[in-house]
């Protein structure tokens, strides 16, 4: 009966696919190209952005706990940049993410995007660990005690408007970013169950 057990729970666990799940996202909180989140400077070779707590309309919702923050706002460090107006690479960096009003200094990020490198183009920024291994990191508060896999996070551009003499443009932004969690939900529920099937075996 044990051996029988055992089988059919290895069966049961190995069967099932390993599915993505959105972590974290926003909608575009700009009105237009005069509230760029981004600028792309190429005759600086850096990228640069954010948008600040003393700007609204940032809702950042995150599926996998259910938890919605509005007017939130970012920081995203300083990244250098490689590449032209179509298209490059960035060096590593970090994009964080606050509750509306939150003292940066005396509190950790709600969320954490961060990553060794990252690609630039003018649809957006963004990276993945799944092809092109940008050894993204996603974490925070709001992620406390999940540990994740594959991780991807991607900022579609909008409202580009270029630089003088197109050294370069600015653009608003919208952000989603999965990832694999490890283990999942799904393999904790069969383990669960798998060990009170034997605890009645075991009993019997």
């Amino acid at each position: 009966m044990r051996s029988s057990v055992f089988i059919a729970l290895a069966a049961m666990l190995c069967a099932g696919p390993a599915f993505g799940s959105t972590i974290a996202t926003f909608a575009d909180p700009s009105t237009g190209s005069a509230t760029p989140l981004f600028t792309v400077n190429t005759a600086l070779g850096t990228v640069t952005g954010g948008w600040d707590d003393s700007k609204s309309g940032l809702t950042l919702i995150f599926p996998l706990t259910g938890n919605t923050y509005t007017n939130a706002f970012f920081i995203l460090t300083n990244l250098a940049y490689s590449g032209t107006n179509s298209g490059g690479t960035t060096g590593p960096g970090a994009v964080s993410f606050y509750k509306d009003g939150e003292p940066v200094a005396a509190v950790g990020p709600l969320f954490m995007i961060e990553f060794a490198s990252a690609q630039v183009s003018l649809s957006g920024l963004g990276g993945d660990d799944v092809f092109t291994l940008n050894d993204i990191t996603l974490s925070g508060r709001e992620l406390a005690g999940m540990m994740f896999e594959e991780e991807q996070f991607s900022f579609s551009f909008g409202n580009l408007k270029a630089l003088p003499n197109k050294t370069g443009y600015t653009a608003t932004a919208s952000m989603t970013s999965s990832a694999i969690m490890t283990p999942e939900p799904m393999t904790i529920g069969l383990l669960a169950f798998g060990i009170g099937i034997l605890t009645i075996a075991k009993k019997k």
